[in-house]
This record gives C-alpha cells, sequence and structure tokens, in this order.
C-alpha cells in the first residue's frame, strides 16, 4: 500500500475507471430520481444512506477489481470497509423503523451506532498493518499472475467485525421474516420482497467466507448487492416498494364493506378481500374455481357468455341474497378475447330485500286501508246525501248539483226542466191510515216518479212530500206529459191496496233555464211558486205556465 491512493488509481486502467465512474454515475442518478419521485416511508432515510453505502462499497470493489499491485488491491478492500460497515448498520435500523412505523429524528443511541460501528470497523481495518489482526500475514496474492486476486487470511479483529455486521443483518432477516408472516396483509409483500432481496448477498459472503465461492475469482457480495440495487430502484420508480399509496388501497380494498373478488377469466379467483372470505369462505390461495362455489355457477356462466357485462345480478347463496356487479379487467392488448378477468363486488342485499317486502306489505295494507276508507268515505257521502226513505237525493245533493249545474258553461241551445211536485193531502194520509202507511206512500210513489223519467234525470225528496227533478234537454211539454202518465200509476199502486180508501195524487209546477229565466236558482223558485198555484187551482194538476207572483 506504499503507492498510496493516487499512485494506485495511476495503475487502473482508462476503461475500468471510466466504467467504475460510470457506475458510480448511474447510481447516484437512480437514487437522485428515486428521491425525487418517491413517497414517504418510515425509515427512508436510512434507507438512502444504505444504498449510498452500497455505492461507496460497489466503487472500492470496481477499483480493487481495476488495479493489478497487490498492495493497491489491498487498500481499496480497506478502503470499501465505511461503505461495508455503514451498509448493514443503516439496514437493520431501517428495517426497525419501516417494521415498527417510527419515524422523525434517530434517537442518540441510533445516531452513535449509525457513525460509531462504520469507524471502529473502518478503524480495525485500516490500521492492520500495525497490529495485522484484521488480515493477517498470510493475506496476498492467489498466485504470481499480474492482478490476480487477493486470498484473505482473516485475522480476530475480522471476525470481530464480521460478528457485527452478521449480527446487523441477521437481525434484519429476522425482523423481515417475522413481519413476512404476521404483518397486516398489504405489508407482506413488502416484507417479502425486502427478505428475499437481502438473504441473497448475504448467503453469497456467507459462501465466500466459509468456503472460498467466487463469480469469476472474485468476492461476489459485492456483485449481489449490485443487482439488488438495480431491483430496489426499479421496484421503487416503478412505485411498487414503499409505496403508501398502493398499502393504503390494499387496505381499503380489505376493509371495504361489500365482499369483492378478483377473477380470472378462467374462472379461478385470484383475489378477495376479509368480507368475500369470511362471507363465502373463499382463500385465494388455493386458486379456486369459482364455479365450484355454492350459489356463484350460474352467475360465471352468464360472465363467460358475456365478459365485458356491467350490470347488477341477484344471486342467492345460502340464505343470503347478493346484488352481483362485474366490472371486467382488460387486457393491455386484447384482440380475440378482450377481457382478462373481472372485479366482482358483492352488495349483501338480504335485509333491504327485508325491508322492502315488509314496506310492500305495509303499503299493501295501508293501500287496502285507504281504499277501504275511500269506499267508507263515499258510502257516507252517498249516504249525506241521499234520502234515506226513498233512496232518491236529498236537498244537500240539490244544492250541490245546482251549484255544479250553475256554474257548468252549457251549450247555447242546453236547457234544463225543473219540475217541483208535491203529494195532495198527504198529512190527511198520515193521520187517517198512519206514518207506516205514509212511508210506504213515499216509498212507492217515489220509485214511479225515477221510473217516469231518464235515468240521467236528477230526482229529489226535499223533506216530507216534496219532490224536485231536474232533467237537462228535457221540453216542459215532454215533462209534462210524463207527469200525467204518472198519476194514473200512482193512483193504482198495489202497495197501497191493503189501505182501504187510501188514493194518492200529487200536484206539480213546471219551469225551464234559461226560457223562463236565466238564473237557475230563479228558475226552481218559479216551478215551486207554480206548484202552489196548481195546488190552489184545485191540486191533481201540473202547471207549466204563468208567473209567480212578485217575479
Amino acid at each position: 500500500m506504499e503507492r498510496g491512493l493516487a499512485g494506485c488509481l495511476a495503475t487502473a486502467t482508462p476503461e475500468a475507471l471510466a466504467l467504475l465512474v460510470a457506475g458510480v454515475m448511474v447510481g447516484a442518478l437512480v437514487f437522485l430520481l428515486w428521491l425525487r419521485r418517491s413517497t414517504h416511508f418510515y425509515g427512508k432515510r436510512l434507507f438512502t444512506i444504505a444504498n449510498w453505502a452500497l455505492v461507496w462499497w460497489l466503487g472500492a470493489a470496481a477499483l480493487e477489481l481495476s488495479v493489478e499491485p497487490a498492495g493497491c488491491k489491498l487498500l481499496f478492500a480497506t478502503l470499501a470497509y465505511p461503505g461495508i460497515a455503514l451498509l448493514p448498520t443503516a439496514w437493520v435500523l431501517f428495517v426497525y423503523r419501516y417494521a415498527s412505523g417510527r419515524t422523525g429524528p434517530l434517537p442518540v443511541g441510533q445516531i452513535a451506532l449509525l457513525v460509531g460501528a462504520p469507524l471502529v470497523v473502518t478503524a480495525l481495518a485500516a490500521t492492520n498493518p500495525l497490529h495485522e489482526m484484521f488480515y493477517a500475514a498470510g493475506t496476498g496474492p492467489r498466485d504470481a499472475t499480474p492482478g490476480a486476486p487477493i486470498v484473505y487470511e482473516y485475522g480476530p479483529f475480522f471476525f470481530v467485525a464480521a460478528t457485527y455486521l452478521y449480527a446487523c443483518l441477521a437481525t434484519a432477516a429476522g425482523l423481515l421474516a417475522v413481519g413476512t408472516f404476521v404483518s397486516q396483509a398489504p405489508y407482506r409483500g413488502h416484507f417479502a420482497a425486502l427478505f428475499v432481496l437481502m438473504v441473497l448477498p448475504l448467503a453469497g459472503n456467507v459462501l465466500y467466507v466459509t468456503r472460498n465461492v467466487t463469480i469469476a475469482g472474485f468476492d461476489p457480495t459485492p456483485l449481489l448487492f449490485a443487482g439488488v440495487l438495480v431491483v430496489y430502484a426499479w421496484l421503487i420508480n416503478v412505485n411498487r416498494l414503499f409505496d403508501l399509496s398502493w398499502i393504503a388501497r390494499d387496505l381499503v380494498f380489505d376493509e371495504l364493506p361489500s365482499a369483492y373478488l378478483i377473477i380470472a377469466h378462467t374462472g379461478q379467483v385470484f383475489g378477495a378481500n376479509a368480507r368475500a372470505k369470511e362471507h363465502f369462505g373463499i382463500d385465494p390461495a388455493a386458486r379456486r374455481q369459482l364455479e365450484n362455489a355454492p350459489g356463484f355457477g350460474p352467475l360465471l356462466r352468464t360472465l363467460m357468455r358475456q365478459p365485458e357485462r356491467t350490470t347488477v345480478q341477484v344471486i342467492e347463496i345460502g340464505d343470503r341474497s347478493y346484488e352481483a356487479l362485474p366490472r371486467p379487467i382488460y387486457r393491455p392488448m386484447g384482440l380475440q378475447y378482450p377481457v382478462m378477468g373481472w372485479v366482482l363486488a358483492l352488495t349483501d342485499i338480504t335485509d333491504r330485500l327485508e325491508r322492502q317486502r315488509k314496506l310492500e306489505t305495509a303499503l299493501e295494507v295501508s293501500a287496502r286501508r285507504a281504499a277501504q276508507m275511500t269506499l267508507h268515505n263515499r258510502r257516507m257521502r252517498a249516504e249525506a246525501r241521499t234520502d234515506a226513505l226513498t233512496g232518491l237525493r236529498n236537498r244537500r245533493s240539490l244544492q250541490e248539483d245546482l251549484s255544479i249545474l250553475y256554474a257548468k258553461d252549457l251549450p247555447a241551445p242546453s236547457f234544463v226542466t225543473v219540475a217541483a211536485i208535491d203529494l195532495d193531502h198527504f198529512k190527511s194520509i198520515n193521520d187517517t191510515f198512519g206514518h207506516d202507511a205514509g212511508d210506504i206512500v213515499l216509498a212507492a210513489f217515489a220509485e214511479r216518479l225515477a221510473g217516469s223519467f231518464r235515468a240521467r234525470d236528477r230526482i229529489y225528496r226535499l223533506g216530507g212530500e216534496e219532490f224536485i227533478v231536474t232533467a237537462e234537454g228535457l221540453s216542459k211539454a215532454e215533462a209534462a206529459d210524463r207527469l200525467e202518465g204518472l198519476r194514473d200509476t200512482v193512483l193504482r199502486m198495489p202497495e197501497c191496496a191493503a189501505f182501504d180508501g187510501l188514493e194518492v195524487r200529487f200536484s206539480a209546477g213546471l219551469a225551464t233555464w234559461p226560457d223562463d229565466h236565466p238564473d237557475l236558482y230563479a228558475v226552481l223558485r218559479l216551478a215551486d211558486a207554480r206548484l202552489y198555484r196548481a195546488k190552489g187551482a184545485g191540486r191533481s194538476q201540473t202547471l207549466a205556465d204563468g208567473s209567480a207572483p212578485g217575479s
């Protein structure tokens, strides 16, 4: 090592130095790109330090390989120890902070370990010429060939340093192994990737130290670590390793209240969240065919026939009902079969359907009650508008109908004839034959009166023995003829045969709107006035003309 650093660098070939500089620049560029793009993760600074230590180690190893003198090789081997010692120290601290989710400044003890351990190991290696307890006196070139690899004979200080470094790596490996099995599902892939990538160079170093296994005659450890660095860089820059957004997506996927299945186009289940595993007992690790899961066969066959289907389908699984909503996963370059699988969302709607059925039942009962209430109201309204004895409309009905008719905009030729009718000497019938006979007479007369007019004509009993008929489009002459025909009919009513000497006669007055008066209510009063004029003129007659007093 008497040549010194500058002298040793002068012995390196220009090509080797160029490759070394290019390699370091590429490594630095990768890390600059990562630092710019990567998101936060626990222990990020320690992870960065570990990888810069790896770059240092790789650079020293490359220099060791690029020079020929044995003393220069030993010099660069010694210069590699800051990186060799710093890498496991930073790595175990990184794994600890990542696994425990710790952030913030490093505690004093961890800073002391991170700085002190590499300094101690480097000092032991650098002072070897003084004590020869790191590399023993037998350390030297394997043979006399220029540039031959160095065969190292290790001393006690080396094994002390190696014990510390292996303890760091073993601790980190143990944490990663435990994390692979006991961490939450979204983190397990990260722990497994870190574990595998760390074990490979560790195994290579163990084989080199214990069995002298080499790659092209050289220590395989830095070469394997270089491969690890490339893989790390790729994973980081495609946003898969340590990306919290992917972890968050996995956590959200696993905690979704609905069941979700990820299905390949062959029908195999490749993914399932916690709810799907709980409800359907599907383990994605078993690569189970969905068609074999109870209740899923018809749905899967539908998806096979219509791979781009995105409509909801209700399926029954056991005693539960589910809404199944498929979302196709398209191939990047799918031509004949564009869909490579589906994300299937399954929402339990059993309780909703039960509530819906109860609601429909309640609505049906409510509708029946409303119909019954409507019918009852109509019945009550009809009873309120109907005379209980005769079944004819009553005075209240007449007032409502006249209001409607009065407001009705009838064509010019239209007219309404009003007949006011009163039974003659009805009080004497009650006095002579009794009120039961009077009721029989009223009911029988009402029936004949309704039969004498048209079905669309309206007949009212105003109370006692007084009746009103309104007939739209029926002239006074036609109304008078119908009333005259009624006279003979009521005289021979069989209902009255049981009462000896009982005769039923009536008087009537007729008026027409608008011929007799433009006011419909005035026409009604006019018909009533003519009724009383008929009574005053001897009864049992119909008066269809003449004015009412004061009209």
